[in-house]
C-alpha cells in the first residue's frame, strides 16, 4: 500500500524587501488547527519559509477525509526584531490591539475580536 499526498495549498508571505518569501516570520499552528489536520489526514509543513498544507489522496488522486467546510487558523510569529527598520507600519506596535495573541499559550491562538 502507498501512502500518497497531493497539495492542499500554499502560504508565503510577500514583503518588497526581498526578492523571494519573507523570512522575517514563521508560522504558528495552534492546538485546533493541529487536531484538524491530524482528523482530516492533513499535513503542514514549513520548508524555505513556505508553508505547505498536504492532503491524502487516495489512487485517483481524491482526498481520503473532505476538508470542505473547515478552516485552519494559522498564526505568525515575527522573527526578526528589527522587521520595523525596513518596513513603514501604518500602526504603533505599543498601542495597536492584535486580532489574535497568544503569549499565554503558544499553542493556542485567542479568540477573534
Amino acid at each position: 500500500m502507498t501512502t500518497r499526498f497531493r497539495i492542499l495549498f500554499t502560504l508565503s508571505i510577500a514583503h518588497v524587501y526581498y526578492n523571494a518569501a519573507c523570512r522575517d516570520f514563521d508560522f504558528v499552528l495552534p492546538s485546533h488547527t493541529a487536531a484538524l489536520l491530524r482528523n482530516g489526514k492533513l499535513l503542514a509543513k514549513a520548508r524555505d519559509w513556505i508553508l505547505y498544507v498536504l492532503y491524502e489522496a487516495d489512487e485517483a488522486g481524491a482526498a481520503l477525509i473532505s476538508a470542505d467546510g473547515k478552516t485552519l487558523r494559522i498564526g505568525l510569529k515575527l522573527l526578526n526584531s528589527c522587521f520595523s527598520n525596513f518596513t513603514d507600519l501604518a500602526f504603533d506596535f505599543q498601542s495597536a490591539n492584535p486580532i489574535y495573541r497568544n503569549a499565554a499559550a503558544p499553542g493556542v491562538l485567542d479568540a477573534y475580536r
